[in-house]
């Protein structure tokens, strides 16, 4: 099983460049990735959501990459031309709408195009080497998940277990039902006087167990509690199969406590549905 938590962090060193990728994930219903990248390397988004997605089925993904200069100073390129546009534009500005002051240099020195930072690396040279180290990076990534998932997969196990057991205390309770009916009903016409008509016993408690009878609902949550098992011990992307049935466990323990008035019961009911609600609280973190 594998949780839709998951964290990597490599730092990778050639020349005078350092490369730090950084691949983190949270719990979403879709694969839903986002992408941060050095402007060189956009030509390559689709390429690694590619890559992304062939590994990863669920999660709200994040991949960061990053650049870091191991040498001192940044180159910039002064664009002169760009500078007296600039320049025009603002002394024109100026004189339309009838403004005081001088331009000063700042006014000219941060906008768009007049300082370009340098680029001092081939995109293809740093391409290759994300690529390189992508793989170590999803490796580590996959094994924080699945270390997440094997923690997770206990606290499941917990409230199967939970499940189980009261799904054998109304099993037992179902099969005691009848005793109870019949004694039930032989009180009430001991307290009316009456003679016991044990033909009118019989039909009465038939009809009682036909309206409050769990038995069917207690076989099928059985087998919905094995198949729960099973997928948990099924390779790959489980949690939507998973959570389709949670929604079958709560319809048969929604029907069971319809059907039944008995308070030790109710009250195992209700013991079951904070299961059942742990199993789906945890589910959203399982792709």
């Amino acid at each position: 099983m594998t949780s839709m938590t998951g964290f990597a962090f490599a730092e990778v060193h050639e020349n005078d460049v350092s490369l730090v990728v950084e691949l983190k994930s949270y719990n979403n219903r879709y694969f839903d990735l986002s992408l941060t990248l050095p402007s060189l390397l956009s030509r390559w988004e689709p390429e690694l959501r590619e890559r992304l997605a062939s590994r990863i089925s669920r999660g709200k993904i994040e991949l960061t990459v990053r650049l870091k200069e191991r040498s001192s100073g940044t180159p910039y390129r002064l664009d002169l031309e760009a500078a007296q546009n600039w320049k025009s534009a603002l002394m024109e500005l100026r004189q339309r709408l009838g403004l005081s002051g001088k331009l000063r240099l700042e006014d000219l020195s941060g906008r768009p195009g007049v300082f370009t930072e340098e680029e001092k690396h081939r995109p293809e040279e740093v391409w290759e080497l994300l690529v390189r180290e992508l793989p170590k990076v999803l490796n580590d990534f996959e094994k924080s998940r699945l270390t997440e998932g094997e923690r997770l997969a206990q606290d499941l196990l917990i409230q199967l277990g939970i499940l189980e057991s009261s799904r054998l205390f109304l099993l037992q309770r179902s099969a005691d039902m009848e005793g109870i009916f019949r004694e039930n009903l032989q009180r009430k016409f001991a307290e009316l006087a009456a003679e016991v008509d044990e033909n009118r016993v019989a039909t009465e408690i038939a009809v009682l167990l036909m309206k409050t009878g769990v038995n069917e609902e207690l076989v099928r949550l059985a087998s919905h509690l094995e198949s729960f098992h099973q997928i948990m011990d099924e390779p790959g992307a489980v949690g939507k199969k998973l959570d389709f049935l949670c929604q079958e466990i709560g319809r048969e323990i929604n029907t069971v406590g319809s059907k039944t008035t008995l308070s030790d019961v109710q009250q195992r009911v209700v013991v079951m549905k904070d299961a059942l609600e742990n199993l789906r609280e945890q589910l959203r973190n399982v792709e």
